[in-house]
């Protein structure tokens, strides 16, 4: 799956437009900031366990009747989600 468009980049993840209508790339990344994004640092596989983690609890909603967003893996750092309005 290609991403396209750049829709967000916070201090955890970045959100990109696919080629898939309706459907997002979310990418979660390694980059850590404190006090107020004063300091920025990387910690190694922070994004792929930040990814993993989600991925269990939306995965969890879903079995429980609960829908979410969360469609796919399809890397250690990277979901495929529906894009929603909130």
């Amino acid at each position: 799956m290609n991403r396209s468009q750049l829709l967000y980049a916070g201090k955890a993840k970045s959100v990109y437009r696919s080629e898939v209508p309706e459907e997002l790339i979310v990418s979660f990344r390694d980059d850590i900031t404190a006090f107020d994004g004063g300091k920025k640092d990387i910690i190694v596989g922070k994004g792929a366990f930040n990814a993993r983690i989600s991925a269990f609890f939306f995965s969890y909603l879903e079995e429980h009747g609960i829908p979410t967003h969360f469609i796919r893996m399809t890397d250690e750092r990277t979901m495929v989600v529906r894009e929603l309005t909130m």
